[in-house]
């Protein structure tokens, strides 16, 4: 049961990424030189590996994102 709260948090942290994004375009719509932001999975990731109280992902798990992000 605890796996599915955490599940549950992890759809609303990525919804909620997702209309922050949103809201800040929309208000920097008429800013000279602004450019739009997008939320992708890899966003997501990063943010749930440096989550306090984590554990340090093995290193093999940290190349992936960093790969993901660099594409």
């Amino acid at each position: 049961m605890l796996r599915a709260f955490s599940t549950a948090a992890t759809g609303m942290v990525a919804q909620q990424m997702i209309v922050d994004t949103i809201a800040n375009n929309l208000a920097n719509i008429n800013t000279v030189g602004f450019k739009r932001s997008q939320v992708d999975f890899h966003d997501l990731m990063y943010v749930r590996l440096l989550e306090p109280g984590r554990e340090t992902p093995p290193v093999s798990q940290r190349r992936a994102a960093s790969r993901s992000a660099a594409a």
